[in-house]
C-alpha cells in the first residue's frame, strides 16, 4: 500500500512539473493514466485490508467482486496484466465454501506475485446452482510438482479444499507455468456434512 501511494505522488508530482513547463501531453496522458491505475489498486488494496479487519464481511460480498478485489490489487503491487472471467449467475454458497475459495485464490495470486515472475495471469470463475469451478492460470516460471514446496502455501490450499469437499489440483512444469483448479460440488459438500453430523 505504501509503495503504491509513493508511486502515485511521485506520478502526481512530475505532471505537475509537466504542467508547469507545458511540455508533451501524450506522455502526461498516459502518466494519468497510470496514476488512475494505482489509485484503483490502492483502493482495492485497502479493501482486501479491511476485509482482513473485519473477516465477516467477506460472507457479505459475493465471490466474484471478492475476486476482483485480489485482481486489482495484484495489479498495484506488480506490473502485471491480470483478468477475471466469470460465468454463470452468482451463487449463494455455504459460508465455510464461499470463506475457503477466497482464501484459495488469495493465496494462489499471492504466490504468482512472490514466486513465479510472471507476467500475466487469468482468474475463471464458472458458477452453477450446485457446482463451482475455480481456476487461476499464470504463465510464469512454473515448478516440478513432485517436489515438496512448503512456501507456495500448497498444503494449506488442498486443506482447504478437502475441507469443503472440493477437488484442488495443481498443474505445472519448470517453464510452463502453473494452473490450480478447484471443483466444489454442493452434492458432495451436503453428504460430507451430513457424515460429519452422523460422527
Amino acid at each position: 500500500m505504501s509503495q503504491t501511494l509513493f508511486s502515485s505522488t511521485l506520478i502526481a508530482e512530475t505532471l505537475i512539473r509537466q504542467w508547469d513547463q507545458g511540455t508533451n501531453s501524450d506522455k502526461a496522458a498516459k502518466q494519468l493514466n497510470e496514476l488512475v491505475v494505482l489509485n484503483r489498486g490502492a483502493m482495492a488494496e485497502m479493501r482486501t485490508l479491511l476485509f482482513e479487519l473485519r473477516p465477516e464481511s467477506i460472507d457479505k460480498t459475493e465471490l466474484q467482486e471478492l475476486i476482483r478485489q485480489l485482481i486489482a490489487a495484484a495489479k498495484s503491487r506488480k506490473r502485471i496484466k491480470a483478468q477475471l472471467s466469470a460465468r454463470g449467475d452468482s451463487v449463494q454458497l455455504p459460508p465455510s465454501v464461499h470463506v475457503a475459495l477466497y482464501r484459495i485464490t488469495q493465496e494462489s495470486i499471492n504466490n504468482i506475485l512472490k514466486h513465479s515472475q510472471a507476467s500475466e495471469f487469468t482468474v475463471t470463475l464458472d458458477q452453477e446452482t450446485h457446482r463451482i469451478e475455480l481456476t487461476i492460470v499464470d504463465n510464469g516460471n512454473g515448478f516440478d510438482t513432485t517436489e515438496t514446496h512448503s512456501g507456495l502455501g500448497l498444503s494449506s490450499m488442498r486443506e482447504r479444499a478437502e475441507g469443503i469437499g472440493a477437488v484442488l489440483s495443481v498443474t505445472s512444469a519448470p517453464g510452463q507455468g502453473t494452473q490450480i483448479s478447484i471443483v466444489w460440488s454442493g452434492t458432495a459438500y451436503t453428504e460430507q456434512q451430513q457424515g460429519v453430523q452422523m460422527i
